[in-house]
C-alpha cells in the first residue's frame, strides 16, 4: 500500500463519504486508494476543478460537513482561487488536496522550468485559513488532523495540503493513525458570550421601540434557526436576513421578513430604515446586507453577536460586543428572558411588522399580475414556489440569479434552503454547486436558477450530471444579455451594448443525454416543471425572460425616476 491508502483511511476516519475534484497524473495514489475504498468515499470527477471547489461548498452548506476537493499541482491548482476565495469570504470550511511536483525538484519550480511547477501554496494562502506542504509520509496525518481542526474551529473556512508526488508514491504499512473523528463535522466547539453583556443586550431590545434581528450566516452555520425564531417570538422582532442567513426562520412566519439588503424585500430596507436598535446575528457586515454600509445608521443603538470577535466593531461601533456561537449564546438569552419575571407584550411592534410586509406582498402581487410579452424572473419564481416542497433546494448562480432566488424563493420551513455565491459572488458557480447539493441532498429535488451568460461558463457540467445520475432542474433565465452590465450601462450612459447570441440551451441539454425543455409563456412553464418533476434525469427547463426586470432595490429606484446621477453598482 502507498501513501494514497493512508491518506483515504485518514479522511474515513474523518467520516468523509463524498469528494470532488479532477485527477492527475501526480494525484494517481490518491485515486487509486478510493477505487480500493469499496465504496467508502465516492468521488465525483468534474469537468473543471473550479466546479470541484464550487461543489465542496454547496455540498458543505447543506450538510454541515468539511468539503473535500483535490485538485493536480499547476494549473489544477490555478483554477481552484475561484472556489477557495468563495469558501473562505462565506466561512465555509473546506479541506482542498494539491498534488505537487516531486520534492527533489524544489529548486526547478520558478518560471515552470519542472512542468507546471509554479508556488502554488503562496497564490492561495491569502484564501485559506492554513495552507502547507506535507514535507513527509509521517507527517500526513498530524497534518490532516492539523487542516480539519483548522477548517472547522473558530471562524470556518478552506485549508489545503499539497503533496509532492514522490511523498504519495511513498509505501504505507497500513498502521492506522489515532486521529479525532469530531473534526469532519461543524461546528465544533460552542463558546457563550459573556453574561452580563448578554444582560445588557436583553435590556436594550426590551426597550427599544422598533428593534430588528440582522441575522448573517453564522447562525445558520451554528443551526440556530430553533433558537433564533424563538427570540424573535419572545420579544416581537423582525428576522431580516441576509443571503447566506437566509432560511434561519420559514418565511410565513409573521416575523419573517425575508433577504435584506440591496438585493432584498422592500419591507426588509423599510424595517432596517426606521429600526432604532440592530442586533447583527453572526453578520459581517457586508456591503450588501447593509445597503453599502449605511445600515446600522449612526442613530441606532447596535448589538453584535459574532464568533469572531474581530468581526464586532469592524464596520460598525457596537454597543454591546457578545463574542460566541449563535446557537449557544441566544440559547442563554432565552433562558434570561424565560427567568424574567417582567415579560412584556409589544403590540406596536408587531402592527410595525405586519404594516411593512403587507405592503411588500402587495408589491410583489402587482408584478405577479402585470403581462408582457416575455415572462418575468418574478413570475418564473412564483411558478416555482407552487410546485417545490419544503424540503427541496434551490441552487442560484451569481448577479441577478441570486437577487431572484434569494428575495422571491419562498422558504416553507426553517433551514438552509438557499444556495447562493456570495464571498465572491461568481459566475458560474450555480451549476457546479447544484451538482454538490444533488450529491448532499437525501430528499427532495435539487433546483438551479442561472442566467443565460452565467450558465454558459460551466455548460460542460451536465456531462458530470449525466455520468453520476445526479437529478437537476436547472431553469435558464433567458434575457440574452448581461442583464446587471446593461443595467448600469442604461443609467450610467444611457446606451445598451451587451447583447448576448441566443442560444436554445432545451436542445443543448439532449447532446448530453438530459431532459430539455422550454418555456415562453405562463402555461408552458407550468407544465415543464411538472414534466422535470416527473422525470428521472436532469432537465434544462430554458425561460425566455424580460431584460428589463431587476432585483436590485437602488436599480428600481434609478429607473423609475428616470435618474440621470450615476449609479453605483449596489
Amino acid at each position: 500500500m502507498h501513501l494514497g491508502h493512508h491518506l483515504v483511511d485518514l479522511l474515513t476516519k474523518m467520516k468523509v463519504e463524498t469528494v470532488f475534484g479532477l485527477p492527475g497524473g501526480q494525484t494517481l495514489p490518491y485515486y487509486d486508494a478510493i477505487r480500493e475504498s469499496n465504496g467508502k468515499i465516492k468521488h465525483i470527477s468534474l469537468r473543471a476543478e473550479k466546479s470541484a471547489a464550487y461543489a465542496a461548498v454547496a455540498y458543505s452548506r447543506l450538510t454541515n460537513k468539511v468539503g473535500v476537493c483535490d485538485a493536480t499541482v499547476g494549473p489544477g491548482a490555478a483554477e481552484f482561487t475561484a472556489g477557495l476565495g468563495e469558501a473562505y469570504n462565506s466561512s465555509t470550511p473546506l479541506f482542498a488536496l494539491f498534488s505537487d511536483i516531486p520534492s527533489d525538484w524544489e529548486h526547478l519550480r520558478d518560471h515552470g522550468n519542472a512542468s507546471q511547477g509554479f508556488d502554488q501554496l503562496e497564490m492561495v494562502k491569502p484564501f485559506t485559513k492554513w495552507a502547507a506542504r506535507v514535507p513527509s509520509a509521517a507527517a500526513l496525518p498530524d497534518m490532516v488532523r492539523n487542516a480539519f481542526l483548522k477548517s472547522v474551529s473558530g471562524r470556518p473556512g478552506p485549508t489545503v495540503l499539497s503533496v509532492h508526488e514522490d511523498i504519495f508514491k511513498q509505501k504505507w504499512d497500513g498502521k492506522e493513525s489515532d486521529i479525532p473523528s469530531d473534526l469532519g463535522t461543524y461546528p465544533r466547539l460552542r463558546p457563550c458570550a459573556d453574561r452580563s453583556q448578554i444582560e445588557k443586550a436583553i435590556k436594550i431590545l426590551k426597550a427599544a421601540k422598533k428593534p430588528i434581528l440582522f441575522v448573517g450566516g453564522g447562525a445558520m452555520i451554528s443551526k440556530a434557526e430553533v433558537e433564533i425564531t424563538e427570540l424573535a417570538e419572545s420579544l416581537s422582532i423582525p428576522v431580516l436576513q441576509t443571503f447566506t442567513g437566509r432560511g434561519v426562520i420559514a418565511d410565513d412566519h409573521p416575523l419573517a421578513i425575508g433577504l435584506t439588503g440591496g438585493l432584498g424585500t422592500l419591507s426588509g430596507k423599510k424595517l432596517a430604515e426606521e429600526a432604532d436598535a440592530v442586533f447583527l446575528i453572526g453578520f459581517k457586515s457586508g456591503q450588501n446586507s447593509t445597503f453599502t454600509w449605511t445600515i446600522p445608521s449612526p442613530k441606532q443603538v447596535v448589538i453584535h453577536l459574532d464568533i469572531d470577535e474581530a468581526e464586532i466593531g469592524r464596520v460598525f461601533k457596537a454597543e454591546v460586543g457578545l463574542v460566541g456561537d449563535v446557537k449557544q449564546t441566544i440559547q442563554e438569552m432565552l433562558l434570561q428572558l424565560n427567568n424574567d419575571s417582567d415579560k412584556q407584550e409589544y403590540p406596536d411592534r408587531l402592527e410595525w411588522i405586519r404594516a411593512a410586509k403587507k405592503e411588500w406582498e402587495d408589491f410583489v402581487s402587482d408584478e405577479l399580475r402585470s403581462e408582457g410579452k416575455l415572462l418575468k424572473p418574478q413570475q418564473v419564481l412564483a411558478a416555482l414556489n407552487s410546485i417545490s416542497n419544503p424540503e427541496d433546494v434551490l441552487v442560484c448562480d451569481a448577479s441577478f440569479s441570486s437577487g431572484w432566488g434569494g428575495t422571491y424563493y419562498k422558504h416553507k420551513t426553517a433551514g438552509r434552503k438557499v444556495i447562493t455565491p456570495r464571498g465572491l459572488a461568481g459566475l458560474g458557480f450555480g451549476l457546479p454547486a447544484a451538482i454538490g447539493a444533488a450529491a448532499a441532498v437525501k430528499d427532495g429535488e435539487v433546483y438551479l436558477i442561472a442566467g443565460d451568460g452565467g450558465f454558459g461558463y460551466t455548460v460542460g457540467e451536465l456531462a458530470t450530471l449525466q455520468v453520476y445520475g445526479l437529478k437537476v432542474t436547472i431553469i435558464v433565465l433567458d434575457n440574452r444579455n448581461w442583464g446587471w452590465m446593461e443595467w448600469l450601462n442604461k443609467l450610467n450612459y444611457q446606451k445598451e451594448y451587451f447583447d448576448l447570441p441566443s442560444i436554445d440551451f432545451s436542445k443543448i441539454s439532449a447532446g448530453f443525454g438530459l431532459n430539455g425543455l422550454r418555456a415562453r409563456n405562463q402555461r408552458e412553464l407550468t407544465e415543464a416543471l411538472q414534466d422535470a418533476k416527473k422525470s428521472p434525469l436532469s432537465s434544462i427547463i430554458h425561460v425566455d425572460t424580460a431584460l428589463w426586470e431587476t432585483p436590485v432595490i437602488g436599480f428600481r429606484e434609478a429607473i423609475g425616476k428616470n435618474n440621470k446621477q450615476p449609479v453605483k453598482y449596489m
